[in-house]
């Protein structure tokens, strides 16, 4: 046992151990810059961090660096100058990210790129983080860099981005590089979700109810997260030029993410399923609401923002809250996984939102996909341990099932089996010609007294064998007493009766024949029709006669 849980542990610490290889890789790129190993290199980009300033009240003001956070209650945008020099290389492009900003790049009084002008949404803005890519002249050599910002919601507060120059294709494939991340994660997480679909119709095909409505839950769960988080993310760029449909689908995506992971839970939680029902409602309704009243030109999404959090957090309380609940109170291991999966997924947002800084410019949301791979991680595996469990429960009691109309010794079918039996073909009635057949073991008191009784038992095995190998084909045989068989056929002929009673007794005697205990096997039978009443039990009842006087018959 201790070998067992400390092999379970050693397989928890080393995937715990790939887990933050891989993450140190995805940090590492993202944290550390080094010289260029690329072979073929197409080109440097030359960050443009340097030399920025605004004007404010006819003076210059020096920006340390970009980027950069600035804040002037006094103006309604803020435009950051760069005196150029020096030469650009051939195909120059400049670019930059927008942060939920307008943006309009100037080179000297000409403007160059405008972004954000017409993304006017039926109320509100349609702004998001893009990358803003803008073509640059040949010469910049004495001519002023402008960059324009203007921050609709944030009047005031401007995040000034890291401004990067560099040939078309190297800064395409930094933008490609910078998304290489979350493909990697949206494919494995895709992969993942649509299993646990897969999972869940193999289930419904087969019949089978190992919670497959938790394998359900949590792919619809999975496949919205990182729907979600690619419409979130810069690689929509590379597929489509209308924004709108994107801006306004990771939005909904996000009011209805908590969702399916409710119903997970509800499918895990015994108690307080009402809360989470109320809960899954209010998202379901704001989703709605916020659908219908946008696109109405009511509610801006960016103002109903707040309120989606607020009912985040409180999602997150109440999961925390009826996970230890169902720990502490009603000793529910299933939440023991959940629970350590959404203590992952708080810890990855708050490390997200610590190293957040507004002058920064990194991938503030990678700690937060960590936690929610970790999330992920403990969902699936406390969702196959408990399927795991409830089929080895349901095969137990499969196994259970199945002894209870089983005579052990014998291999056929008990009392209790020819009384299902028998109701149940009482209740469908209309079978035509029906036959039930009777048998008893002769002396087996006289062999159990004198020889023993694994010789009586020896004699019960081979007699149920005898009968099972003459009449299987013509119906179902049941040992319904201590030396007492029953075989009932459905559409039988006399003539195959017979035929199977001639087996029997060819195969009794061949058995009797040097065996100082002998088998004398005595039987009857009844044909009838199945229409009439009780009609298998007055059946049995003929031939029970019948068997009776068989015996008696070979006594004499």
């Amino acid at each position: 046992m201790k070998e067992q849980i400390r092999s379970r542990y050693l397989v928890l610490l080393f995937c715990l151990s790939l887990v933050i290889v891989i993450g140190a890789f995805f940090y590492s790129k993202k944290a550390f810059v080094t010289d260029n190993i690329r072979i073929n290199q197409e080109g440097e980009i030359e960050t443009l961090s340097k030399g920025w300033y605004y004007i404010e009240a006819g003076k210059k003001i020096q920006i340390p660096g970009l980027p950069a956070y600035i804040e002037d209650d006094g103006r309604k945008s803020l435009t950051i100058y760069r005196d150029m020099t020096g030469t650009v290389p051939e195909d120059a492009v400049l670019c930059m990210e927008n942060h939920h900003q307008m943006v309009e790049i100037f080179v000297g009084k000409q403007k160059v790129y405008s972004y954000g002008k017409k993304n006017k949404g039926p109320i509100g803005w349609m702004l998001g983080n893009v990358w803003n890519v803008t073509d640059l002249p040949e010469v910049l050599h004495g001519k002023t860099l402008a960059v324009k910002i203007t921050a609709p919601y944030t009047p005031g507060k401007w995040k000034l981005p890291q401004v990067i120059l560099g040939n078309h294709n190297t800064v395409t494939q930094m933008i490609r590089d910078d998304c290489l991340d979350i493909v990697l994660f949206s494919v494995l997480s895709t992969v993942l979700g649509l299993f646990f679909l897969l999972v869940f119709f193999l289930l419904r095909w087969k019949k089978l109810d190992f919670n497959k409505l938790d394998f359900l839950f949590l792919g619809i769960f999975i496949l919205i997260s990182t729907l979600w988080i690619l419409t979130d993310s810069k690689i929509p760029q590379f597929l489509t030029e209308q924004f709108a449909p994107v801006y306004i689908l990771s939005f909904l995506l996000f009011t209805l993410l908590p969702v399916p992971f409710l119903f997970f839970l509800r499918q895990i939680c015994r108690h307080g399923r009402e809360l989470l029902d109320f809960l899954s409602l209010l998202f379901i309704l704001q989703a709605i609401f916020c659908a219908v009243f946008y696109m109405a030109g009511i509610v801006d999404l960016v103002k109903i923002l707040p309120v989606t959090h607020i009912l985040m957090a409180a999602a997150t309380v109440l999961s925390i809250f009826l996970c230890l609940r169902e720990q502490i109170r009603y000793r529910n291991r299933d939440t023991f996984f959940v629970l350590a999966g959404i203590t992952a997924l708080a810890v990855g947002g708050m490390v997200s939102l610590l190293a957040f800084r507004p002058q920064d410019s990194g991938d503030n949301s990678l700690f937060f996909r960590c936690g929610l791979i970790v999330f992920y991680v403990f969902l699936c595996y406390g969702s196959l341990k408990r399927g795991v469990g409830l089929l080895k429960t349901s095969t137990e009691a499969e196994a259970y099932r199945i002894l209870a109309y089983k005579d052990t010794m014998t291999g056929l079918g008990n009392r209790a089996a020819f009384d299902r039996d028998a109701e149940a073909l009482q209740l469908k009635g209309g079978l035509g010609v029906f036959a039930v057949a009777v048998f008893d073991i002769n002396n087996l008191k006289h062999t159990n007294d004198t020889y023993g009784h694994t010789a009586g038992d020896r004699l019960i095995k081979d007699s149920a064998c005898f009968i099972k190998k003459a009449f299987s084909e013509l119906g179902e045989c049941y040992r319904i007493g201590g030396d007492e068989f029953v075989v009932i056929m459905e559409g039988i002929t006399e003539e195959r009766i017979l035929k199977a009673f001639a087996d029997l007794e060819e195969s009794t005697q061949r058995s009797s024949e040097g065996n100082a205990e002998g088998l004398h096997v005595a039987g009857g039978y009844a044909l009838g029709s199945s229409d009439k009443s009780a009609f298998v039990y007055k059946l049995f009842r003929e031939a029970d006669a019948k068997m009776y006087g068989t015996k008696e018959r070979t006594k004499r």
